[in-house]
């Protein structure tokens, strides 16, 4: 009688401890997702951007700034790799298409976003909104167009904007604002003319949507 006693216990233990492993497995699941925005968050609104400390003006900014086709790039539009989770895990929010810094060295701060298209092969474009004194922020400026970007992410280096197309190599695209020209400048550019590096085509580029890509 005690043994079979003894074996209902154990037994009520080790289920109750799988049930409890598969609770807690799917609790980290459903907080990963709500991080990285795939799973909606109660009460938002269609359309709306309420990523993790996006405050309401830069939310509503970025929205107006979406061109014809394109919405505002998330983390739920990322493809996972290894290089990502290993951000995800050392910030506490990781925004890969979104990131604030004086891109204009004006001392008010700016917004660097990417744009997506819908598709089966999305294709992004990058852009900066600056911030105005009084508040608010202008309509974006373009600093690139139609690039790949989903195992990729943004950045800020002081003031320059770092496109990095994919996560898992050291290849970057670097742009400074040229407050005289009104546009953005390839940081990099010319450096195949020197010495020990090789001359490049200056061709344009095309874009994965077959556009070419434009820096401006």
């Amino acid at each position: 009688m005690k043994r079979a006693i003894l074996i209902l216990i154990l037994t009520a233990a080790t289920v109750w401890a799988a049930a409890a492993a598969m609770g807690l497995r799917t609790l980290g699941h459903l907080v990963k997702q709500t991080r990285n925005g795939a799973a909606p968050r109660p009460g938002s609104a269609p359309g709306q951007d309420d990523r993790p400390g996006l405050r309401e003006p830069e939310s509503a900014a970025i929205q107006k700034g979406a061109p014809a086709g394109y919405r505002p790039a998330t983390a739920a539009d990322c493809e996972e790799t290894q290089e990502r989770e290993d951000l995800e895990n050392l910030y506490v929010t990781y925004e890969p298409y979104f990131v604030r810094g004086d891109v204009n060295s004006d001392g008010v701060l700016d917004l660097a976003v990417a744009y997506v298209s819908g598709g089966e092969t999305p294709v992004y474009d990058v852009a900066v909104l600056f911030g105005k004194r009084g508040g608010g922020f202008s309509d974006p400026m373009f600093v690139e167009r139609g690039t790949a970007l989903a195992f990729g992410d943004l950045s800020i280096d002081r003031s320059i904007v770092v496109v990095t197309p994919d996560l898992s190599t050291e290849v970057t695209r670097r742009y400074r604002y040229n407050a005289k020209q009104g546009s953005f400048e390839d940081v990099d550019a010319g450096l195949e003319e020197r010495p020990g590096r090789e001359r490049q085509d200056d061709a344009p580029e095309e874009a994965p949507d077959h556009r070419l890509r434009t820096r401006t």
